[in-house]
């Protein structure tokens, strides 16, 4: 691995004369796939309000009338129903970092974009925070399956199971008994680039190394096949457009992998903001900036802060199923500090 160097001290930045002549390369950045919020209701909290709780409403459909009606004579009350609404809280909290930089720094390293770069870095952090935040709120719902006919995630991790196409069919039939609504319309097949039709389908959200096994199983399509890629979309399968997300929930159980793989329907999660209020705030302190504090002007600092939060607003309308991958490579990821 390459030396790290602590960029708010100067103290470690002597570059030798073969490193000086190879200054001007920088490596391209890591690029961080972030998107949870893009499947998302928007929830909005009042300001001024003394609460850090957003609330998603929703009416119950009334049971069907099947009882013949009586003849009315005059004692009857044929007004009985009654509207129910259920009230879904969706709480959020701060959140925020931040990183300092030295006025040695700014006037003697070598990059002279540095602060540039640090606000990137900060950025990034601030959008994958959010997308952990969200994953895991909603993969924290009542309703959850096993994949393969295990009963629980040790059982899961232990015999190692892998999601199936009798998986696949049950997460739909799921979603279609709760009258659950699809992300996504029909795709017309097309003559001109010889693509194939789709029927609407469902959201299935899951780990690249998840998507590896369900390209196995029969019945597979590449987005290459249709012609209505939407954004991070791997493929289709069965009753569902598959969609990858790097951020998702995987829990170590027993020394195993144990992937959170979600069936989605449209409208099933929430995330909340403050209203009028940006979810996320880049702060950039200038050298300087903290008067007497920084009498020597020496130091000065980037950071983010963001009130967010998220939660599941229809239980029925989620299906969480936990599985392992057939293949997985776990070795640390060399973009992220330790």
């Amino acid at each position: 691995m390459p030396p790290i160097v602590n960029l708010v001290s100067f103290a470690a930045m002597k570059m030798t004369p073969t490193e000086k002549a190879y200054l001007k390369i920088i490596l391209a950045n890591a690029k961080l796939e972030v998107g949870f919020d893009k499947w998302a209701s928007k929830l909005e909290i009042e300001k001024n309000n003394n609460t850090v709780t957003a609330y998603a409403m929703r009416y119950r459909e009334l049971k069907p009338a099947t009882t013949p009606l009586a003849e009315q004579d005059g004692t009857l009350n044929r007004i009985k129903e009654k509207m129910q609404r259920d009230k879904i809280p969706v709480s959020v909290d701060f959140y925020g970092s931040a990183m300092a930089f030295t006025d040695r720094v700014i006037l003697l390293d070598f990059d002279s974009n540095i602060t540039t770069e640090m606000q990137m870095k900060i950025k990034n952090q601030a959008f994958l925070t959010r997308d952990i935040i969200i994953a895991t709120a909603i993969s924290n719902g009542t309703n959850v399956m096993f994949a393969d006919g295990a009963i629980s995630k040790a059982s899961v991790a232990s015999g190692q199971t892998r999601i199936t196409t009798d998986d696949l069919k049950m997460l739909n039939i799921k979603l279609e008994r709760q009258k659950a609504k699809k992300e996504f319309g029909k795709v017309d097949p097309t003559t001109n680039v010889s693509t194939v039709g789709l029927t609407d389908k469902f959201l299935l959200l899951a780990s690249f190394a998840v998507i590896e096994d369900l390209r196995e199983l029969p019945g597979w399509k590449d987005t290459s096949e249709y012609n209505a890629m939407t954004w991070n979309e791997e493929g289709s399968i069965g009753k569902f457009r598959v969609v990858k997300m790097d951020n998702i929930v995987v829990e170590d159980i027993g020394g195993r992998n144990v992937y959170s793989v979600l069936a989605v329907g449209k409208g099933a999660y929430a995330t909340s903001k403050l209203e009028s209020e940006e979810e996320i705030k880049i702060i950039i302190k200038d050298i300087g900036s903290a008067g007497t504090g920084d009498a020597l002007n020496e130091i000065g600092s980037v950071g983010w802060k963001g009130l967010m939060g998220a939660g599941i607003t229809n239980q029925a309308h989620i299906v969480c199923i936990k599985t392992t991958a057939s293949m997985e490579d776990n070795a640390p990821q060399h973009f992220i500090q330790d």
